[in-house]
């Protein structure tokens, strides 16, 4: 039986065995609107393709679920009716066939960290686009011939370490490092990325408690011996599991872990000589700053100067002058990115 046909293409739905209703699309005035019609009755549950949500999932996606959630609490839908991300998927067609777009293990890695932040939010079920054998069709996890991409290894990892696994808590370190803790009778995991550059995160806990591996489920290698150490690439979600028995204690070291930013790699020598070095995967803005030992600036003090685009791998050097015999530096202070800033910061030792 068909509930609702619907030749906009934001919203659509329908019922053939089970009774869903998708709407497709960024407005949730069209959801007001159908749910308006007491059709909340005939639903359970509402399909969403977010294809919006992708590029930002960890900013976006809760602020998406959050809207979508009161607007069926106010159509009448119950607070326990599953909201299904029924199609996603990311464009890219960076292997050759076509035009390069975004890289290959970059697509993966948003793949995983979408996967992630639906699985914290209490998305019931993630289906990505598409599984056409089209070698030029960039939404496609596959090339030519069914050869996997890169997107569908770290897919296939994702649900494998999430298979059956339910989600317990999430910490947000700072605008750029998460952590999803995940949990059943067999074994605990813990998902943590950095949106930006590499990160190294210490933890409160034996490395002959864990295993990590990298988004393919590639094994990490865990340094340290009554605490653990663990380097983290930019931006790729890493899997640590512990035993069931020792989840409470993973939660607690996550919790409490020391992260060490290394997306950017910082020199000062007195002249002052500032150099910074990218040290991620991707082209970076930022500002340079020298702190003072004694906060607030003076009025003498030397000017924040700026970077565009500093090449994976590249150096930039900046010169400061301090008037002499005023306030003392004691920082030098890199701030990173452009809607959420990461900051850097090293003690300055120089004369």
């Amino acid at each position: 039986m068909t509930l609702l046909k619907d030749t906009r293409p934001y919203v659509v739905a329908k019922d053939s065995n089970a009774k869903i209703v998708a709407f497709s699309g960024v407005d949730t005035t069209y959801m007001s609107q159908v749910l308006s019609n007491n059709t909340a009755q005939y639903m359970d549950r509402v399909s969403e393709h977010p294809y919006e949500h992708v590029y930002r999932p960890e900013v976006l996606k809760p602020a998406r679920v959050a809207s979508v959630r009161t607007v069926m609490t106010n159509g009448g839908c119950p607070t326990s009716m599953p909201i299904w991300d029924s199609e996603v998927g990311i464009y890219s067609d960076a292997d050759g066939y076509k035009i390069p777009g975004m890289p290959e293990p970059d697509v993966a890695q948003l793949y995983t960290r979408n996967v992630v932040t639906a699985k914290s939010l209490g998305i019931g079920r993630y289906t990505w686009f598409a599984a056409h054998s089209d070698a030029d069709y960039g939404y496609s996890v596959y090339y030519g011939d069914h050869i996997p991409r890169p997107r569908l290894m770290a897919l296939n990892a994702c649900a494998s370490f999430m298979e059956g696994m339910t989600w317990q808590t999430s910490y947000t370190f700072s605008a750029a490092t998460y952590a999803h803790m995940l949990n059943n009778a067999t074994y605990g995991l813990a998902i943590v990325w950095s949106k930006f550059g590499p990160e190294t995160i210490t933890l409160s806990i034996s490395p002959s408690l864990l295993s990590a591996y990298d988004m393919n489920g590639t094994p990490i290698t865990i340094a340290g011996s009554t605490t653990s150490t663990i380097s983290l690439p930019g931006q790729r979600p890493a899997y640590i599991r512990c035993t069931a028995a020792n989840y409470s204690s993973l939660n607690t070291a996550i919790s409490g872990m020391t992260i060490t930013n290394t997306a950017v790699s910082i020199s000062a020598v007195a002249g002052i000589t500032v150099t910074v070095t990218n040290q991620s995967r991707n082209p970076i803005d930022g500002i340079v700053s020298l702190l003072p030992v004694t906060p607030p600036p003076p009025g003498d003090w030397p000017s924040v100067q700026k970077f565009d685009s500093l090449l994976p791998g590249r150096s930039r050097t900046f010169t400061f002058t301090v008037v002499e015999g005023g306030a003392a530096v004691g920082q030098v202070q890199v701030q990173l990115g452009d809607l959420n800033m990461q900051t850097v910061t090293i003690a300055y030792t120089g004369g």
